[in-house]
Order: C-alpha cells, then structure tokens, then sequence
C-alpha cells in the first residue's frame, strides 16, 4: 500500500486499512516526510486469529491444479436430541489436488485440500487445528490457508492419497497397513504417500480405503517401516518373514480366509435359476422337505431340476466346482464331529462328550425352573476353508479353483418352548443329545422328521437307563440359509506366496498339515489336463518376482 503523492493529511481515530488484493508482505519499505504521522490501529485478538498469521493467505487464483481427486467424507450424518432423531444426507466432499502456487517455485509442487458443503467450514477448522500444530515429520506439514466460500488447507509437497492408489486384492497391502494402522493408531483414510521422501504419513481424511480394516493383527517386536517399498509385495513378505514367521501363520490364513471370501449366486452355477417369480412360475413345492425348511425370503423361488438333484446329494465337507458348466464334487476334508452346545443357565457348564457321541449335559434343577433350554449344532467350515485355500493351488488347475466353492451348513436347535417339567427329586439329572453327522442335505431331512429321536433323559451317567417321566418337548429348528462361499484367485495366490517365502512347497501339503490341518482328498484321482498352475512358480524360482507398486 502507498499514498502517492499525498501531503498534508492526517489519519485520526481508530482507523483500519484492509487489503484484499494478491498476497500480503510485511517486508515495506516506507518513507514519511512529514513532521508527525500517526497511525493507529486496533491488534488483533485472540489465539485463532494469532494461529492464522502463522501461515501463509493463499487466494484460490493462485492456485494452479495439476491433478486432483474428488471424494465424499461421510453419505450421512445423524443428529440426535432428546427427543428425536433426524437423519440427513451429508453432502460435505473433500476436493484434493496436486497444485503449483503462484510466485513460489516453479517446480515446487503443494497438496490442496479444498472443503465443500455445508459443514465445509467447521471441518475445515477442525483440521486446521490438528494440523496447525502438527510438528512431526511423519504428518503433512500446513504451508498455507485460505477461508473463502470454499475454504482449503494448503500443504507441502506432492501427498497421495491411500485411497488413490489401492485396489482390491492388493492383499499384502491390508496386511501392511492393519499392522501400521495398530502400530501407530492411524486410520485406514489417514494415510498419505510422500513420494518426494519416499515415506507413508498421515494426514486428513482423504479418499476412503474400499475395505474394512477391523482385524486385530499379531503384534510383532518391532517398528513398523514407514518407508513406500512396504507396499511392495516382496518387500513385505521378507519383512513379515523375518519378523513374525511363525507367529504370523495363523494371522494371514484368517485373514485371507474370512476377510476375502464372497457369496457365490447361485444363478453362476445354475442358469436357469429365479429370483423372484410369481407363485405360479415358482417350483418350491417341488423341493425336498430339507430344503424348504432352510428357505429364506432371498432365497430363489425357481431352481431348475439339476440344481434340485444337486442339492438333494450335497455335502458339507466337500468342495465343489462348476468349471464345467455343471457342479461337481472336487474334493472332501475330513470334519471333526462337533458337539451340543448349550445357551442355556438351566445346563451346567460339565459337558461331556461319551464314546457313543452322546453329549451329556447335567441339568441345574433350580435355573430349570425360571429358564428354557436351548441347544445348539453347528458343523462350522472354518477348518474346510482354512485348509482349502491352503491347499487348493496345489491339487487344481487354475480354471477349477477359479469356479470352486463350499457350502455352508445350516444349525441346527433343539429348544424347548417353555419352561420344562422338572420333577421332585434330589437326584441329579442328566440330559443325553444324539449326535448329528451333519455332512449332507439328507442329515437335514432326518432331524426334521419328528420319528427321528433327538434327546432323552435320565439319571444315570453313563445314560444306560432313561427316565419315564415327561419333561416336556424340546422342538426342533434350522436357523441359516443355504449361501455357496467361494474365494478369489488372489486369496490363493497370497497364500501361496506366504508359504514359498516360508521355505514351503505348496503342492505337497506339508505346510497345512505342520499347522493341524488335515489333508483333502480328490474325488477324482485323475491326471489332469493342466497341471497345477501353481507349480511352475515353485520348481522355476523360490524367488518371488512381484512388480514394484506402481503410483
């Protein structure tokens, strides 16, 4: 600012110039010829407005975008008081940007963070003070602000985004960034590249992460690199190698096995299959009395007569492929017999499992009084899956593992409808349940059969006599419906890789068994047209050549 040519005048009172134009310099070089000059004005109050003045005013004409990402911070938001809730859609958008700033550098590159919406200004407090005061080099470091109708933060260097750059089935990826994010109690759309320094930091929220990050991993005894070539499949595999081995072996088959699967449609395997239908169109009367009784509202109301038949001979160990146009058994794992459980306060904890299969449970007569029994069997395919993907790329050609599946069983209960007849006794007593070899839709059929005996009680402990007396029904129900489960090719692919870096062969089956599982066995014992897919990678090079993460 400069008073041209000006003389003979005085500036009274509490009189304040304002500027808006270009940027703002405190480097003045002024000269007064004049007997008294007096300026006076008011200083600035409080802590915000001295926060502000540690950063530089960037006006949004000064800033010249090279690329830039769009992104929506939350699709709703809830507003709560004490007498009700409203729900309303939250159209607050991040706009990140690579830019160049005008009268910096010219190859000097900043990450603008620009805030649109309705709450675009209180979040853009909010970061401005978290990162304000920020001094760690492993944080975005603020160079500039600017608090127009679009506010924006203004930051050094070219950042990345997580969000950017991840895909699905970067699997080493999640693994890298569960263990960084519980290391370093970030969050998973926190994340942010310096490609300048080569280093992961964190930042404000910027484009969410496709996948959840809720696994608790294994916490290892070491720091956690925060350097860019962790996302690099081989670097991370030699890192976990070296630091967990062992330790980590569970933790990866978990998590690829219940974090990667996917429900299969059943319209995939059997074309001809209906979702929805009218009742004239649909077939369900038609339907084994085992199948209906697991029937969902989402389930087909049309299946075609191959699917029928092929659900009539199901088994739930086995696993399933339909590489050829029709499912086919591929596989079968040998399931453990699981036992009863009880939901129950009118059983005692002492279970015991009798050679016979019988579960015994001990009835606590008095909290049979005040609460029901209900009693619970379930097959679970843990073990089936976790030894699948482990196993799999050893035994099948790529196309067979690409279309396999498994199924998932239903439970079964037993529960009774009320409180049950306890007689006056003080004698202990014991409720025996029948085992369920639950391995096929047929065992189905046979619980639901009310000439099929599922319990009985008695006073002996060994169950050789049984009691008269009626204790009331205990009734009998499924709960679940039936859902093919299948895993993508890259759950096996990580699997594989894990267990060559660990020094193992994974056509032989060795490392599954090392680690309690047991071994599948083919259904057909033939050889194949191709050969394990797997096992070029094997024989060729216990190295893994894996490209380098690509930006």
């Amino acid at each position: 600012m400069d008073f041209s040519n000006a003389s003979d005048f005085s500036i009274d009172g509490n009189a304040t110039f304002n500027v808006v134009r270009r940027d703002q310099y405190n480097h003045l070089n002024q000269t007064f010829n004049a007997e008294v000059v007096h300026v006076h004005s008011q200083s600035r109050q409080g802590s915000e407005r001295n926060e502000l003045d540690e950063f530089r005013y960037i006006i949004r004409g000064d800033i010249h975008q090279t690329r830039s990402w769009m992104t929506e911070r939350e699709k709703k938001s809830f507003v709560r008081s004490r007498r009700r809730q409203d729900t309303r859609e939250d159209d607050t958008q991040l706009h990140i940007s690579i830019a160049k700033i005008h009268g910096m550098h010219q190859d000097s590159l900043f990450t603008v963070v620009s805030y649109h919406g309705t709450r675009a200004h209180s979040l853009w407090k909010r970061d401005f003070l978290e990162f304000s005061r920020t001094q760690n080099p492993d944080a975005l470091q603020l160079f500039g602000i600017n608090r127009s109708s679009i506010p924006s933060l203004i930051f050094y260097d070219e950042m990345i985004p997580i969000g950017h750059v991840y895909r699905e089935g970067m699997f080493w990826v999640e693994i890298f960034l569960d263990h960084l994010i519980h290391h370093s109690h970030w969050s998973s759309n926190t994340i942010w590249l310096d490609q300048s320094r080569g280093r992961i930091c964190t930042g404000p929220q910027g484009l969410r992460v496709p996948y959840q990050i809720n696994w608790a991993p294994v916490q290892l005894q070491t720091t956690i690199p925060t350097t860019l070539d962790m996302l690099r499949e081989d670097v991370s595999l030699r890192f976990f190698n070296l630091h967990g081995g062992p330790l980590l072996d569970k933790e990866i088959i978990s998590r690829a096995v219940h974090t990667l699967f996917k429900y299969l449609p059943f319209s995939d395997v059997f074309p001809g299959m209906k979702e929805r239908c009218s009742p004239a169109e649909g077939n369900v009367d038609q339907w084994p009395r085992y199948l209906r009784s697991v029937r969902q509202p989402l389930f087909p109301c049309y299946l075609p007569s191959e699917a029928i038949e092929f659900m009539m001979e199901v088994s739930f160990d086995t696993v399933y492929t339909y590489s050829e146009g029709t499912p086919r058994a591929i596989a079968r794992y040998p399931i453990k017999e699981t036992a009863w459980t009880s939901y129950s306060r009118a059983l005692k904890d002492t279970v015991a499992i009798l050679e016979s299969g019988l579960t015994r449970f001990t009835v606590d007569s008095e909290e049979a009084r005040t609460s029901r029994i209900l009693l619970s069997w379930s097959t679970t395919n843990f073990s089936l899956a976790e030894a699948w993907c482990l196993q799999g790329s050893g035994k099948l050609s790529k196309d067979e593992l690409d279309h396999s599946f498994t199924i998932d069983p239903p439970i079964f209960e037993l529960e009774s409808p009320g409180l049950i007849n306890i007689p006056q006794t003080n004698e202990t007593i014991y409720l025996f349940v029948y085992p369920l070899p639950c391995y096929s839709m047929s065992t189905i059929d046979n619980f639901m059969d009310p000439a099929y005996r599922t319990h009985f009680w008695s006073f002996d402990e060994s169950g050789l006599s049984e009691i008269t007396h009626d204790f009331g029904a205990l009734r009998r129900d499924l709960v679940g419906i039936l859902k093919l489960r299948t895993w993508p090719a890259y759950a096996h692919e990580a699997l594989r890789k894990w267990q060559v870096t660990r020094g193992r062969d994974p056509s032989t089956g060795k490392f599954a068994k090392e680690l309690g599982y047991e071994k599948f066995e083919l259904v057909e014992e033939k050889s194949r047209v191709e050969e394990s897919f797997w096992a070029k990678f094997w024989t060729a090079s216990t190295e893994l050549e894996i490209s380098a993460f690509a930006f």
